[in-house]
């Protein structure tokens, strides 16, 4: 169930990173780029590490 929290966490971190203005580190991208490329890596690594989990079992 943690997973969940950190695909959110996930999601909101990289699209800061992708928005954020060049003085605070980030990429300063159009919104509208930076949250669909946000949502698209939590559900990639929310996909990665189901595949992980399952793998091990």
């Amino acid at each position: 169930m943690m997973s969940i929290p950190a695909t959110f966490l996930s999601i909101v971190c990289t699209t800061y990173f992708l928005i954020a203005p060049y003085k605070v580190g980030g990429l300063y991208l159009s919104p509208s780029i930076g949250y669909p490329i946000g949502a698209i890596v939590g559900i990639g690594l929310f996909v990665l590490f189901f595949t992980k989990i399952t793998k091990n079992k």
